[in-house]
């Protein structure tokens, strides 16, 4: 089950760089296009920190076709992250995180023959049950699950779910961070051409912002390496544990409300429990829909 461990380390890695992530949103950096522009200068820079473990002959045109595929959605998926982070707090988003497992294991089924019995689709509208109830805020409609940045959330699990079945495929012909490391470079070609049409700002000062993002980001790496390590022996499974980030961020998310409300977030206890049971139920829906 040495998987399972290295799922771990990957949830606690993507907790810690969400939190940052939001911090920097919220007290830093004002636009989603500079965000998403020093993201991917700060990963493409991960590629030269890989240098030493990869053997540097080109792939195969078939595994860097793989490799270009999943990077696409993985970019794509967070740039609707760095879109909706603005106008969504810590303890929303992060159980959202947990709706990608559900859908792996749907893609997984059909491309990859894991199994998913009949059963599991009332599991996935458990899902969308507590996705509308970790959105709720002080109004307490399910209007709040129509919000902009949870919809932009959606979207990002819905392509990087997308992007991990792809990577589940690659893994097959080469090694996890051989994977990260063609990934990266192909990053930083992306990054020039988006910033030559988005033209973001990028004047931020290094202490305040780059720093904190190098930090999120090579995190974010680590994160991934072990990740990919499990995916190797289980893709389903390994996306349910490295995907359990939203309890870390969640506890994180109250903490910093009671002693620090202008930090992270704030809200009542109330909106906290209805959170909280909606996030239990989306980890219940996943467990189900992975375990069978």
């Amino acid at each position: 089950m040495n998987y399972i461990f290295l799922a771990f380390i990957a949830a606690s890695c993507f907790a810690l760089s969400q939190v940052i992530t939001k911090l920097l949103s919220k007290h830093s950096i004002d636009n989603k296009d500079s965000m998403m522009a020093y993201f991917m200068l700060t990963t493409f820079s991960f590629a030269f920190f890989l240098i030493p473990f990869v053997p540097l002959s080109l792939p195969s045109f078939e595994v860097l076709k793989l490799i270009f595929i999943s990077n696409t959605a993985f970019l794509v998926g967070y740039y609707f992250f760095f879109t909706g982070i603005y106008d969504a707090d810590a303890s929303s988003f992060a159980p959202l995180f947990q709706l990608q497992a559900g859908l792996i294991g749907v893609l997984a089924f059909l491309f990859l023959g894991e199994r998913f019995p009949a059963h599991s689709y009332f599991w996935l509208a458990i899902l969308i049950l507590g996705a509308v109830l970790v959105s709720l805020d002080e109004d307490m409609t399910p209007k709040s699950f129509l919000k902009k940045g949870i919809l932009f959330i959606i979207l990002m699990q819905i392509f990087h779910a997308v992007s991990n079945l792809f990577v589940g495929i690659t893994l097959k012909s080469t090694t996890p961070v051989q994977f990260l490391f063609w990934e990266n470079l192909m990053i930083g070609a992306i990054c020039i051409v988006f910033i030559l049409l988005r033209r973001p700002k990028m004047n931020y000062k290094f202490k305040t912002v780059v720093a904190p993002m190098i930090v999120s980001s090579y995190i974010v790496g680590i994160g991934v390496v072990a990740l990919f390590e499990a995916f190797k022996q289980n893709l389903t499974i390994s996306s349910v544990v490295g995907l359990l980030s939203a309890p870390i961020v969640f506890v994180i998310s109250i903490i910093a409300s009671r002693f620090s409300p202008k930090f992270l977030e704030h809200h009542t206890t109330k909106v906290y429990l209805i959170r909280g049971i909606g996030m239990l139920i989306i980890l219940l829906g996943v467990y189900k829909i992975t375990t069978g």
